[in-house]
């Protein structure tokens, strides 16, 4: 029986060699590329996630949100998420700020201009909005908007 070196490497870096007789040659090669397509995909994939973030925007909330205790973040919703204690609290993409105000705790947002109900995919997200430039680059209103998050997203339970 043969045995055939099949060397392994992920992003150029050469992670060593799998020794596999001839019979296993066409799985071993159905497996590389499974796993070359996934990276190629991977690669793209945070690509293309990169185009919808909003770094003037994730800079803000970064720095209202950096002495709150419990504050992490993630990429989601094609762009950053912050969360508070594992909840969802806002987030940043290239088309606005999304903030979590709550079921019936969005009325007083929702009557400034520049706020409106947050979208996915055609439905409406209750509880939550998203600002626009004018009301996030407003110091003031988008400090508001972060306020009544933090109420709301500290009221529910620990995730």
């Amino acid at each position: 029986m043969k045995v055939v070196p099949h060397p392994i490497s992920v992003n150029g870096n050469h992670l060593g060699s799998l020794d596999l007789d001839q019979r296993q040659n066409h799985r071993s090669l159905s497996v590389l590329l499974d796993c070359f397509w996934g990276h190629f995909f991977a690669f793209f994939r945070g690509y293309f996630s990169d185009m919808a973030r909003n770094k003037v925007l994730e800079e803000l909330l970064d720095d209202d949100l950096a002495q709150v205790r419990g504050v992490t973040q993630k990429a989601m919703f094609g762009g950053r998420a912050w969360l508070l204690n594992g909840n969802l609290l806002c987030g940043a993409r290239e088309d606005g700020m999304l903030v979590r105000l709550g079921k019936g705790n969005d009325a007083w947002a929702l009557s400034t201009p520049g706020i409106a109900p947050m979208i996915m995919q055609g439905r409406q997200m209750h509880g939550w909005v998203r600002a626009a430039p004018e009301v996030y680059e407003d110091d003031a209103l988008r400090r508001k908007l972060l306020k009544a998050a933090l109420d709301f997203t500290q009221s529910l339970p620990r995730r």
